[in-house]
């Protein structure tokens, strides 16, 4: 039995209000291990060690409070986490490192994670403070603080209600906080009952293979009408979808109630009318303005009917003309630009 072995057994009920890191490293000092080399401190490998059997032992608290006492010397502190993580006991709980390179280039201790295997709560310690939060995994690598956590179930009840304007209130705010936005939404949406108001998050991917959230649209199971919220800005507009119902598509109300005549009208004779666009952000319009000027007809940013939601583009537009043009469709038959329709009713 080694000299660690013998202190848990005469201290079993060590925790995060008795601990002493320095007697813990004292007495695991003598400990053996294979994972130990030669230019490794014995003070570091003996804090390692202890931390290592805390999580093994699966002592939340202790183990929290011996890392709250390492990070206060952040640098110091990787090294021996490093080893606690090598060492791999077997657990409920995981050990996880947050780091950044400082200016000189050098890794830097950023946070400490416990991480439940179980439920995905992380427990965190701040490097430097020691500060204690807890967050939970919703999924797609996304953490949630509690604070957020506490927030969005708010949220998630003034949907499940049918309140809508409240939600729009809530969903407007966090718009402007993109990066707690889209964990808290994905969220919100794993609460949903069926019966509420619906989330519909609108993402894409950036060059880098991010997901980043663009929209949200709360969907009312009535009308199916989508209030839309773009993120950042949480400028709101109000959609409706249009052709297949997917909601792949959308335009305002009035613009998609006539549009949708002329749709079901066509599809009674035998034609698909074929949507290429219709609904854009304001996002959206000006990097088509940026990547398309001089090539297309685009309006400027804050101009166009697209924005608006009342123009759409059809791929098949000669087919598809007459039955639009009966439902107020005016088709301005632009020559670089002639799948573009316009809603003037």
């Amino acid at each position: 039995m080694t000299k660690l072995e013998e202190w848990q057994e005469v201290r079993p009920d060590a925790n995060s209000s008795n601990l002493n890191l320095l007697e813990i490293a004292s007495a695991a000092s003598t400990s053996r291990s294979p994972m130990k080399k030669a230019d490794e401190s014995t003070e570091q490998f003996s804090a390692a060690n202890a931390l290592a059997a805390r999580l093994g032992n699966n002592e939340l608290n202790a183990s929290l409070e011996i890392i709250r006492n390492l990070v206060e010397d952040a640098q110091g502190a990787l090294t021996v986490l490093r080893l606690s993580q090598k060492l791999k006991p077997d657990s409920d709980y995981e050990l996880q490192l947050l780091t950044r390179p400082n200016r000189a280039g050098k890794e830097e201790l950023v946070n400490v994670d416990i991480v439940s295997k179980r439920s995905g709560q992380h427990h965190r310690i701040e490097a430097g403070t020691g500060q204690y939060s807890r967050w939970l995994d919703v999924g797609t690598g996304q953490l949630l603080s509690e604070q957020d956590l506490e927030r969005a179930a708010k949220l998630s009840k003034l949907l499940n209600t049918h309140k809508l304007n409240e939600s729009l209130r809530s969903v407007k705010a966090l718009a402007l906080e993109p990066d707690v936005a889209f964990p808290s939404l994905l969220w919100i949406r794993k609460q949903e009952t069926g019966s509420g108001l619906s989330l519909n998050l609108l993402t894409h991917k950036t060059s880098d293979g991010q997901t980043v959230l663009r929209q949200v649209d709360i969907v009312s199971p009535y009308n199916h009408d989508r209030h839309r919220v773009e993120m950042e800005s949480g400028r709101y507009t109000l959609l409706r979808a249009i052709g297949d119902k997917r909601g792949d598509h959308v335009l305002a109300p009035r613009a998609a109630a006539a549009f949708q005549a002329a749709f079901d009208e066509a599809d009674r004779a035998g034609l698909e009318i074929e949507i290429n666009s219709s609904w854009r952000s304001y996002k959206d319009q000006t990097r088509l303005y940026k990547n398309l000027r001089g090539l297309s007809p685009v309006a400027a940013p804050g101009t166009s009917m697209h924005e608006a939601g009342l123009a759409v583009d059809v791929q098949n537009y000669r087919e598809a003309r007459p039955y639009l043009e009966r439902q107020g469709w005016y088709w301005p038959n632009l020559p670089k630009d002639p799948w573009h329709f316009e809603y003037w009713r």
